[in-house]
């Protein structure tokens, strides 16, 4: 059984020994300097991320835009809906994004269904769209 004079002197020395580490500085910078590369690294790996997603939006926007001409001047030609779609497909797949490969999804929608031109029937949207699916074996 332990008394209460030892527990209030085995507290003392506790105390004691806290106060004393509280107060010694040696390896502090080492201790800072790994949490500091710890989080520096992960900014870093997050940046990477963040420009290759910006990466892949930017190449998908491309691909819309370039379709979108092509269905703009086919529909100038007054070419029917079908071969519409596929001046999209085609103008989509030459900027790497073919319709029906890899989770790639082109949509031509006219009038378009969203934006500054909803419902004008002089206007056509071209939706290019990718499914991507995460694994950790790719890497």
């Amino acid at each position: 059984m332990i008394t209460p004079l030892r527990s209030a002197g085995a507290m003392h020395r506790a105390s004691r020994l806290f106060v004393r580490l509280s107060r010694d500085q040696r390896g502090s910078i080492g201790i800072i300097t790994g949490v500091t590369l710890a989080i520096i690294l992960a900014l870093g790996g997050l940046g990477v991320d963040a420009a290759i997603w910006m990466k892949a939006k930017n190449d998908a926007q491309g691909a819309a835009d370039s379709a979108a001409g092509s269905v703009a001047a086919a529909a100038v030609a007054l070419n029917p809906p079908a071969r519409l779609t596929a001046e999209a497909n085609s103008a989509a797949a030459a900027n790497g994004f073919q319709n029906g490969m890899n989770g790639v999804i082109v949509t031509v929608n006219h009038p378009p269904a969203s934006g500054a031109y909803a419902c004008n029937n002089n206007a056509y949207e071209v939706i290019v769209s990718r499914r991507r699916s995460f694994s950790w074996q790719a890497l």
